[in-house]
């Protein structure tokens, strides 16, 4: 009998990225705003550092450092 069921970084990786990819969604559509999706951003990767896939946390690493690029552009 085989384990089919995804480990536990798998599967925090799935519900993470799908996460982002829901917040992402919501700054593209205007409903939240930048600022929000940093403070959601922020807390995905708390939760999930260390224990999902480095891709995921790339990602987040990636939406992260653009909110502020966007912020520096705004302010600058």
């Amino acid at each position: 009998m085989t384990d089919d069921w995804p480990t536990f970084s798998e599967e925090l990786t799935r519900k993470g990225s799908e996460q982002l990819a829901k917040w992402v969604a919501a700054f593209d559509a205007g409903k939240i705003t930048d600022r929000e999706l940093f403070i959601v951003a922020n807390a995905i990767w708390d939760t999930v550092s260390g224990l999902a896939d480095k891709e995921l946390l790339r990602n987040l690493e990636q939406v992260i450092e653009e909110i502020r690029q966007m912020r520096k552009a705004k302010s600058g």
